[in-house]
């Protein structure tokens, strides 16, 4: 991600819009980026140009340009790519919030320049893009049995990544992805990696 100043940048949370996926562990981007709005005491407004809800904040230094693609999530591409046409966003000032099945519970990965890793929002972004030059915060997903032999890492995604997850768990790791998306935005990528590609948190 760039370290520039005078800039604006554009935050992608990734989720699918109807009420019955709001709980929903793919709609992980969606509750990182909902709960930053909320300490920012900004609200999302639908944008039918751009195919999203959107929300601004503007500091001193930078314009910050948040997303909730509406486009349900294998589409997400399009929102995002007329996010950026029209805001003239440089593809590498492109933070995207996404859920991903890999990764347990607890647990989340900064990256930047990636493949999809098999995520079909983050996919449709590259696709549209034609670029992986943006930043991911990657949200872990996948739950965790009592019993540490039986970490539940060969269950297939599809088995609970549409299934509700509990209020308290969404409100930890919304709570949680929004101080990586602070850290992100206001010391860099590098600073970011260090305190927490390592980490975990409790739920």
């Amino acid at each position: 991600m760039s370290q520039t100043t005078d800039k604006t940048i554009l935050i992608v949370g990734l989720g699918n819009p109807a009420p019955e996926y709001q709980k929903t562990p793919h709609n992980a981007g969606f509750w990182v980026v909902e709960e930053f709005i909320s300490n920012s005491q900004r609200i999302f407004e639908s944008a039918k140009k751009v195919h999203s809800k959107v929300a601004k904040i503007k500091t001193s230094e930078k314009e910050i340009i948040v997303i909730k693609p509406q486009t349900y999530m294998n589409n997400s591409g399009l929102a995002v790519r007329e996010a950026q046409n029209f805001w003239k966003i440089r593809t590498a000032d492109i933070i995207v919030v996404h859920d991903d099945s890999d990764i347990l519970l607890g647990k989340l990965k900064i990256s930047a320049n990636q493949s999809s890793g098999g995520h079909k929002g983050v996919e449709s972004i590259i696709k549209s893009l034609g670029s992986t030059n943006f930043t991911r915060i990657k949200i872990g997903v996948r739950p965790i049995s009592k019993a540490k032999s039986e970490l539940q890492g060969h269950i297939k995604a599809e088995k609970f990544i549409l299934k509700s997850f509990p209020p308290k768990i969404i409100e930890t790791v919304s709570k949680k992805g929004t101080e990586v998306l602070e850290v992100l935005i206001h010391e860099g990528f590098e600073q970011s990696m260090n305190m927490f590609n390592n980490s975990s948190f409790t739920l």
